[in-house]
């Protein structure tokens, strides 16, 4: 039986004539999506609703998914991070539900390219070397490889513990430098009291995954701040300051080009367009 939050869901295009829906988690999400659903398609307009949240989205996830309603009433389409999921081999199975590759939008957006060209045009120095930023990437993913497999173990086995948060100074040598004590980690770690079997099996699935892609990306974008702000410190002999909402604007240009040259990207934007067509299309047999 239909709640009436199901209900309303399913008639959510109602309140967007002339425009094909794409459901997204936040406002910052808006901007990375933009890149991948055209701003037009089969005469409807591209329009993005944020009721909030992940736990705001997951109802619009489980009326597509669910067999209660036939997903053809359906008008909208459904754009996320995957967070652990492509780790577990849990992601959604459906043609309209789009979702990153990697852990979060920062992982993707985050590449070499990008912080060094950030590097650049903050400190003004345009000879520096992406070797540097490269060498400090292999750091991070040794470093904090087994926070990530820690914080897997608790989201796979539901062990309702927290372990990798939005900022990660709790686990930096020092709070002015953007390399990570490994005995902070191991020490915390050992804290969290976690099953050790669960945590050996996790540690041999996942031996060669990076960090840098599939660590929550709120957590790896701090690091990448803090790097930033250190090696422009360091050129320039001054602070820099780094606002959330301008790093965002800033590495989001910086990184849009690479959409052209890197083919998971640009399967990504492939699949974006198929579920724009496919919710345009079922926009057009409305009475």
């Amino acid at each position: 039986m239909l709640t009436r939050t199901s209900s309303g869901i399913r008639n959510t295009s109602l309140f967007y004539r002339g425009f094909y829906l794409v459901i997204v988690e936040g406002q910052d999400d808006e901007v990375f999506w933009s890149k991948f659903f055209p701003a037009e398609i089969n005469g409807y307009k591209r329009r993005f609703k944020r009721p909030g949240g992940r736990p705001q989205v997951q109802p619009y996830i489980d009326q597509l998914l669910s067999n209660e309603v036939l997903s053809d009433e359906l008008h909208f389409a459904v754009a996320i991070d995957s967070d652990y999921s492509f780790l577990l081999n849990s992601l959604h199975q459906h043609s309209r539900i789009i979702e990153t590759k990697s852990h979060s939008i920062e992982n993707l957006i985050l590449c070499p390219f990008v912080i060094v060209s950030a590097i650049r045009n903050l400190s003004y120095d345009t000879e520096y070397e992406i070797l540097k930023v490269n060498y400090w990437l292999s750091h991070f993913d040794q470093a904090t490889h087994s926070l990530m497999v820690a914080d897997l173990t608790i989201e796979k086995n539901n062990l309702q513990k927290k372990c990798v948060g939005h900022s990660c100074k709790r686990f930096l040598i020092e709070e002015d430098n953007p390399d990570f004590d490994t005995n902070k980690i191991e020490c915390f770690i050992q804290d969290l009291n976690l099953p050790r079997q669960e945590f050996n099996e996790m540690a041999t699935e996942v031996g060669t995954v990076k960090p840098r892609f599939h660590i929550r990306g709120h957590f790896f974008s701090d690091a990448v701040r803090h790097f930033i702000r250190h090696e422009v410190k360091n050129i320039r002999q001054k602070n820099v300051n780094l606002p959330n909402d301008a790093f965002y604007a800033m590495v989001i240009a910086l990184w849009e080009p690479r959409i052209e040259t890197d083919p998971m990207l640009q399967a990504m934007r492939e699949q974006a367009l198929s579920a724009a067509e496919e919710v345009t299309n079922l926009l057009s047999q409305e009475p």
